[in-house]
């Protein structure tokens, strides 16, 4: 994931092996709710200071030359599904 800021919005793209994809995120207001729940997750930004490239991510452990930020960016509601599902529509087609 890859994102920019634009007046307090993060505003990226995402990438799963051959699939792509936008996605849009507000800033998270500190709701009762949000810290007594295990649904969210911390959403972290991590950035390498060689190439000035950014991406964000719940797994905390960052990759080669990046650096976690000190504090999350927000939360976010952790992946209900176990396998990566891009249309809700798609079926299951069977070869012949």
């Amino acid at each position: 994931m890859e994102a920019t800021v634009l007046h307090v919005i993060l505003y990226g793209t995402w990438t799963k092996d051959e699939h792509k994809g936008t996605w849009k995120a507000n800033e998270l207001t500190k709701k009762w709710w949000g810290q007594y729940t295990n649904a969210l997750v911390d959403l972290f930004e991590f950035k390498n200071n060689a190439n000035n490239k950014y991406y964000y991510s719940t797994d905390s452990n960052p990759k080669t030359n990046f650096i976690k930020s000190d504090l999350p960016v927000c939360k976010v509601w952790k992946n209900p599904s176990s396998q990566f599902l891009i249309d809700f529509e798609t079926k299951v087609v069977r070869n012949q």
